[in-house]
């Protein structure tokens, strides 16, 4: 796995996937990674940021991260 950079104390991680298909990576999107709990049940979530830049992928999994954790 490529360098994995820890956001929202520690709650949410971004990477690119190491995930290859014919020798090559399947995708050079950054992806966020995190771990809910809703009903006493817990579920890590990922989702593609559609961007192999790391700021913008910031902006967008941040994002996405509040609006999960907020509702």
């Amino acid at each position: 796995m490529s360098k994995i950079h820890t956001f929202k104390d520690g709650k949410l991680h971004i990477y690119v996937r190491t995930d290859k298909y014919k020798g090559k990576l399947k995708s050079d999107n950054f992806v966020g990674r995190t771990y809910i709990t809703q009903h006493g049940k817990g579920k890590q979530l990922i989702k593609s940021s559609g961007t192999n830049k790391l700021n913008k992928a910031k902006q967008v999994l941040f994002k996405w991260f509040d609006e999960l954790h907020f509702k």
